[in-house]
């Protein structure tokens, strides 16, 4: 899907935004190793639920996808934040690298898009 516009997000590495143990994990079941293969594995349902079972709970996961996905500028349902933090202490942001303005969470955990 992300073969014709190459965006510098998607050849980020896992291990470098998510905590080791669920990125070594995508690696070694799934062989999802960057933000890009994870968002193409995310789009075949089978995919989504082995996913889904290598991160603490399912909600985490379907964030940490939603994540990366706005980090590419698509827009997202709102999202929850789930119990659990899959990202790597104090460098994950929603924000990515090239854009700044992304909105903070609200109290509630919910961030629009």
């Amino acid at each position: 899907m992300f073969k014709d516009r190459r965006h510098p997000i998607l050849d980020i590495p896992l291990t470098s935004v998510l905590k080791p143990e669920i990125a070594l994990s995508l690696q070694q079941v799934l062989r999802i190793y960057t933000v890009g293969n994870l968002i193409d594995a995310w789009q075949d349902p089978r995919d989504q639920k082995r996913i889904e079972q290598l991160f603490d709970t399912p909600d985490q996961a379907r964030h940490a996808v939603s994540v990366c996905a706005t980090w590419l500028g698509f827009d997202t349902l709102v999202m929850r934040k789930p119990n659990g933090d899959p990202w790597r202490a104090g460098e994950i942001t929603l924000q990515s690298p090239t854009a700044h303005d992304l909105p903070a969470s609200d109290p509630d955990g919910e961030i629009p898009f």
